[in-house]
């Protein structure tokens, strides 16, 4: 009898306190922030998210939740477990968007790290997985500060490189920071200029970073434990080693014995020299010059042999004249 209150009064307590929490985690959807429109809860596999639609076709609403529960997996894993609502529109729906506009911009995508939700435009298909990817990683980031803000800009370096493996764009970025960073061997950013902002609207068409290629280099070299390191000293010489180790793969060397430098300053230069010594070419034929006075021809060159002068002979009349005498003469 005993055994049998104590497990009704656990019941009751599981009851008490489960319930209303379960109330609260459904009062901080998109409902309680969106009213106007008619939310869909979608169904994901990584604890802590909440992922709704309005106005959505089922189709897409299964697409967003997919990208964004494989995002958040990847996040939880590498960062830690993140409480997050993903709020996903149609704006042109019943979804008022006029909280999110003025004059010449648009409602694309909000992240509200706070209130730990994530506003998202269904408009551009191809980037709301992408957009979340980056909105998850800042927020997940900011609930690892204990809600004071990771250091900028090495969060929003985070994030893209999450943005960049949803779009599949890792090698790619690669590419072309690799490029771009042929004279840079030194580390040049300030990793905790400033901190996060709790609340930030944003472009995700125009959120393109290859500074993500580092973190990537950063997890590859020294495992992800490090992308929850907010030390600066750490990610300056972080930098180094990844902008050292970009020259040298272009040049495919490590050894600075080469004299890249020098050999680089001589092309540049005999470039240089090839460029005048052809300008001041073009520029004497084309203004500095004249052309010389053509000398008169050499006496009688043009001149005809004695015996060949005079006007031409007409054949015909020399023919007549011949028959003629011949019949004068009587014949010969």
């Amino acid at each position: 009898m005993m055994v049998h209150r104590i497990v009704v009064f656990v019941a009751l307590v599981i009851v008490a306190v489960v319930v209303p929490s379960a109330r609260g985690v459904a009062a901080a959807g998109c409902a309680a922030a969106y009213p106007e429109a008619a939310w869909i809860g979608q169904p994901v596999t990584t604890p802590g998210l909440i992922v709704e639609v309005a106005d959505v076709p089922d189709g897409l609403a299964a697409r967003f939740a997919r990208e964004l529960d494989t995002a958040a997996g990847w996040i939880a894993g590498e960062i830690g477990p993140t409480t997050a609502t993903v709020c996903i529109a149609d704006p042109g729906g019943s979804f008022d968007t006029d909280r999110f506009e003025r004059p010449g911009v648009r409602f694309h995508a909000v992240r509200d790290l706070e209130a730990g939700r994530i506003t998202l435009s269904a408009e551009r298909v191809g980037q709301v997985g992408p957009a979340g990817a980056f909105a998850l990683a800042h927020l997940a980031l900011w609930q690892r500060s204990d809600r004071l803000g990771w250091p900028e800009p090495l969060a929003t370096a985070i994030a893209r490189w999450y943005r960049a493996r949803m779009l599949q764009r890792i090698v790619l970025d690669h590419a072309a920071i690799r490029i771009a960073n042929f004279f840079d061997t030194e580390a040049r950013i300030d990793w905790a200029a400033s901190r996060q902002a709790p609340v930030v609207a944003w472009d995700p068409e125009t959120n393109d970073g290859l500074l993500g290629d580092m973190v990537d280099f950063a997890v590859r070299t020294e495992g992800s434990d490090v992308l929850t390191d907010p030390d600066p000293v750490r990610w300056t010489a972080i930098e180094t080693r990844w902008r050292t180790a970009l020259r040298n793969e272009l040049r495919g060397s490590e050894d600075d014995s080469t004299g890249w430098k020098g050999g680089l300053a001589f092309t540049l230069g005999a470039l240089a020299l090839a460029l005048i010594v052809a300008l001041a070419g073009f520029i004497s034929k084309r203004l500095g010059r004249r052309r010389p006075p053509t000398p008169p021809p050499i006496p009688g060159f043009f001149e005809m042999p004695e015996g060949l002068s005079g006007a031409p002979v007409d054949q015909d009349r020399a023919t007549a004249a011949r028959v003629d005498g011949l019949s004068e003469g009587g014949g010969r």
